[in-house]
């Protein structure tokens, strides 16, 4: 192990790229349209990789500047679930191939062959080297020089700032929840997410979005090929460092590519019922309320609808909440099609399962499902019936 490596396991609670990134703003400045410093590298990370740990029903929430803390407790509780980088042999090799393949903060590119790839993602390296840019002014602060969600600011963010090294995105309009697609991020830059810190970027020109969602693209593969090289070497895995890397580049970006695809898209069904949609049947709600306390079994999760959710683990190895739905925040979008993508597959990286193919299949029973979620929050909308089992009897 290098003497670099023996410094960062010792140092490794600096969250991640939090110091490095802290240096250089007080070596280079703030000037927003600086890029990064030619010299600067993506380092390695040294913080644990997380193997799809998933316990329910914690009762106590995350505490600010404390991720690491959190993510070191699935180790004292099954060491088998955790990869520490630090103890890895041949990091040497992965730092290489990683600047082969993706190259740095300040001249970014995806090293493939596959040209369609690179066009149907914009990967390309002026694209890439323009968002770069882009997101070391907007973004770095609280998603980390690699992605990581460990910027400076990011200890203090509650929910934690999103970790793009797993490959993993919450709010996605693709089937089975898998990666998302362009339009997807888009959606995210422009309206934010609403509950958390993350701001919307709608007044940057949609050019300058696009750039940024580029580089976030970038981002993402380089630091899903790394955490599964490191998986590969903990495993020890036959083959040597670069075909691994190589070979995880092109199935990793295959995945981005296929959910670009039409066929890949969640297609909601038409909608079933006349008039205004804001305004749905009391019929319709009140059949979404059965099914969303049966046959679809949300309560499952969402508790006395989301009131008493308790804790759990999310594939980040972060604490995560099934949403409050009583509280008309919707961090997925509000539009009724946001929630019918999620209720139709679910958030795969919260461990939020989606609907049976049965629901998904029937029209009626998606867009009920929908109706009363949408109504949920509003008593007033509801059948008397409904309202009074939700919010007790008189509540108006």
């Amino acid at each position: 192990m290098s003497a670099g490596m023996s410094l960062a396991k010792a140092g490794r609670r600096l969250t991640g790229t939090a110091a490095v990134l802290f240096g250089l703003v007080l070596v280079t400045g703030c000037d927003p349209a600086d890029p990064y410093p030619t010299d600067l590298s993506y380092p390695l990370r040294t913080d644990l990789l997380v193997l799809n740990y998933d316990e329910a029903n914690i009762p106590a929430p995350e505490p600010l500047g404390s991720v690491e803390t959190m993510i070191d407790r699935i180790r004292e509780k099954d060491k088998t679930k955790v990869i520490d980088p630090t103890d890895l042999e041949r990091l040497d090799q992965l730092e290489r191939k990683l600047e082969d393949l993706f190259g740095t903060p300040a001249e970014p590119t995806v090293k493939t062959r596959n040209t369609k790839l690179i066009k149907t993602l914009s990967l390309d390296d002026k694209t890439l080297a323009a968002g770069s840019v882009l997101y070391r002014r907007h973004c770095v602060h609280c998603h980390g020089l690699t992605g990581d969600g460990r910027g400076p600011t990011a200890p203090w963010v509650h929910p934690h700032p999103r970790d793009y090294r797993r490959g993993l995105f919450k709010f996605t309009s693709v089937k089975g929840g898998g990666k998302p697609r362009r339009e997807d991020l888009m959606r995210t830059l422009y309206e934010g997410i609403e509950g958390t810190s993350m701001p919307n970027f709608r007044v940057l020109p949609e050019e300058q979005r696009s750039e940024m969602i580029s580089y976030i693209i970038h981002l993402s593969i380089r630091g899903e090929v790394e955490y599964e090289v490191m998986k590969g070497i903990h495993d020890k895995v036959r083959g040597n460092v670069d075909s691994q890397a190589t070979a995880g580049l092109k199935n990793i970006s295959d995945d981005w590519a296929a959910a670009q695809e039409d066929d890949a898209r969640i297609m909601p069904h038409k909608y079933p019922y006349t008039g205004d949609p804001a305004d749905p049947p009391k019929e319709s709600i009140e059949r979404g309320f059965r099914l969303f306390n049966g046959d679809a079994a949300c309560i499952g999760c969402h508790t006395d609808y989301g009131r008493n959710s308790p804790f759990r683990y999310d594939k980040w190895g972060t604490l995560v909440r099934p949403a409050n739905l009583t509280a008309v925040v919707y961090r997925g979008g509000r539009r009724p099609v946001d929630i019918y993508y999620r209720i139709h597959s679910g958030v795969n990286p919260s461990n939020m399962a989606g609907t049976s193919e049965t629901i998904a299949n029937d029209d009626q029973k998606m867009w009920d499902l929908v109706n009363f979620v949408k109504a949920l929050p509003y008593p007033a909308m509801l059948p008397d019936k409904v309202r009074d089992e939700v919010y007790g009897p008189g509540r108006k």
